[in-house]
């Protein structure tokens, strides 16, 4: 069995690391000085250089790099990944290195589905509650993928209307507070159990909104909040008490007649401007008036919010992006560019082709500048930021970098070849053991990486 020996050399999968805090004392606390690399970029950034490449990290690097930013800058990061498998892996390797709270992961949203009640309930959560949190306390660092950016949100301003801070002596009309949060995605349900749902038992509201991670039982007086306490979903026992929280929206459609009676309208315009039977569009609309909020995919936003005119086109664009809700002096870390504009590409081929199919086969959909910022739109709001590209290599830039720094992360894995009598894994070990002298004589500070606790004991 191979053992695995890291100098600041971290492997691209997530491990139990023995002396964890060790290792999140030297970010947070400066233990060590930052190498003359590190130095430079600061500098760089600190100058506010608009677009910086850093050259040479592979794997985990990278991740830790970002989280030293975090902890040195006073400003909040976004991370963007090709992909939504790498964003994922980025940010466990960030929650490694800052713990769960700092890190907010942004998901996209299922772009090959356009049935519109398919459900996307998990990550609409999800990203509902980096929207929600990015209110409250914007100096986390956003890990996304280039699809989630170019995915279209609920308007920002509608958003920010329905936010609200509930504390404990502040006053709820019942009779009027449940309409609120059905009208805002929440589920009325017997027994909280899952984010996104409420019940209402007598003068106990429990309620579970997407930003906390267990749910919140509200003992009322009348109309007067008595107490707000902290409950487990599993065995419906009330724990700690909190003195407030943040009510923010379980859907990004918020239903109101008007918003519905919209919806409505426009599919039956987009529907007479698709060709498609009358049947169809009497089904779609008869199952809109009658299903929730929840039930509707995300993806056919603009139907609530937006007008469209008799011939199907999009009229006045409100839905809003990720990056409105990003404060101004966020800085844009871009994992692999390359691997992004690839991806970008990629994306954009495979909805022109889904809308295709979608055409093709008689079935309802939205054009995709509706629902999603095109190339060239995403490429002027990334502009807008300041940047931090993070290649492999110089050759993979597409053109020269105005500023660039070259960081060096060395991966040395041990296979020894067994003397007599000795069998591959004491080889292995012994000389495992050598390098480890080697490393602390030479005043290293080396972290020994194991899969499990056990094999670390061991």
């Amino acid at each position: 069995k191979r053992r695995w020996i890291k100098c600041w050399r971290f492997l691209n999968r997530p491990f139990d690391l023995f002396g964890l805090s060790s290792l999140r004392k030297i970010i947070d606390k400066k233990i060590l000085q930052d190498a003359p690399p590190v130095r430079e970029l600061l500098e760089l950034i600190d100058r506010e250089t608009p677009v910086i490449d850093v050259q040479g990290l592979t794997g985990a690097a990278r991740p830790f790099l970002t989280a030293l930013l975090f902890d040195r800058l006073g400003h909040p990061l976004t991370v963007i990944c090709p992909t939504a498998r790498e964003a994922a892996a980025f940010a466990r390797d960030l929650m490694l290195f800052l713990g769960e709270a700092a890190v907010l992961h942004y998901p996209p949203l299922d772009f090959l589905s356009i049935d519109m009640f398919a459900l996307q309930r998990e990550e609409e959560l999800a990203r509902l509650n980096v929207l929600t949190q990015l209110q409250v306390d914007s100096r986390r660092i956003i890990v996304t993928c280039l699809a989630a950016c170019m995915q279209k949100v609920m308007p920002k301003a509608e958003f920010q209307q329905y936010l609200k801070i509930i504390s404990t002596g502040d006053m709820l009309l019942l009779e009027e507070f449940p309409a609120r949060l059905l009208a805002g995605g929440y589920q009325r349900v017997s027994l909280v159990e899952n984010p996104g749902e409420f019940s209402l038992r007598g003068n106990i509201l429990d309620i579970f909104p997407p930003t906390e991670t267990d749910g919140l039982r509200l003992e009322m007086t009348g109309d007067e909040i008595e107490s707000i306490r902290r409950f487990d979903c599993s065995s419906q026992r009330s724990g700690v008490a909190v003195d407030a929280f943040i009510l923010g929206p379980a859907g990004e459609i918020l239903i109101d007649e008007t918003r519905l009676n919209r919806a409505v309208r426009n599919v039956k315009r987009r529907a007479d401007d698709l060709d498609l039977s009358r049947d169809l569009r009497s089904r779609l609309t008869e199952t809109l008036r009658q299903q929730s909020a929840t039930s509707v995919n995300p993806i056919f936003l603009p139907l609530f919010y937006e007008d469209y005119d008799d011939r199907g086109n999009l009229g006045e664009q409100k839905l809003s992006s990720v990056f409105d809700y990003l404060p101004q002096n966020t800085l844009f870390i871009l994992n692999d560019p390359l691997a992004i504009d690839q991806a970008a590409q990629t994306a954009a081929a495979n909805i022109d082709k889904l809308l295709y199919k979608a055409k093709a086969s008689g079935k309802f959909y939205l054009e995709s500048a509706g629902v999603y910022l095109e190339e060239e739109s995403l490429s002027a709001r990334l502009a807008g930021f300041r940047q931090i590209r993070l290649s492999g290599l110089a050759l993979d830039a597409k053109e020269t970098p105005a500023q660039a720094v070259t960081l060096t992360a060395h991966q040395e894995i041990l296979i020894a070849e067994p003397q007599a009598f000795e069998v591959k894994e004491e080889a292995l070990l012994r000389r495992t053991a050598n390098k480890i002298k080697n490393w602390l004589a030479s005043g290293m500070t080396v972290f020994f990486i194991s899969p499990t606790p056990e094999d670390t004991t061991r």
